[in-house]
């Protein structure tokens, strides 16, 4: 997930100084929405971007926008503060979000599909 992470904030025209929200979050897939299994889990990994004036906000949407129409991202939200987009190769969604409150900071959050913890389903003995 951190190799996701570095691309994305490797394509925005302000370098964040990246600064974890909270580290790597799994959980079980316990209502999988991909029709599959139970048994997997997902990841999500948030970031706060520091070090970004509030007046570029605009020009790292932007940013985000163009990169994931570029390479075949599906969009899932895309408001005024709120950016998703779904890679339909892995099924991992990467956000950026421009908080409301708080002088208008951004954070960046990457997701992880359901996926089996070691790579493949548990053997049936």
């Amino acid at each position: 997930m951190q190799s996701y992470v570095d691309q994305i904030a490797a394509i925005f025209p302000v370098k964040p100084r990246l600064v974890a929200n909270g580290g790597l979050i799994s959980s079980e897939c316990e209502d999988p929405n991909d029709g599959g299994p139970k048994g997997r889990y997902d990841a999500s990994l948030d970031n706060f971007l520091r070090d970004v004036p509030p007046t570029d906000n605009p020009s790292m949407f932007a940013a985000l926008r163009a990169y994931a129409n570029q390479n075949g991202y599906k969009s899932v939200e895309d408001t005024s503060t709120i950016l998703t987009y779904q890679n339909p190769k892995d099924g991992f969604r990467i956000g950026l979000e421009e908080s409301v409150t708080g002088g208008q900071g951004l954070s960046m959050a990457i997701s992880a599909p359901c996926v089996w913890p070691n790579g493949a389903p548990p053997s049936k003995s």
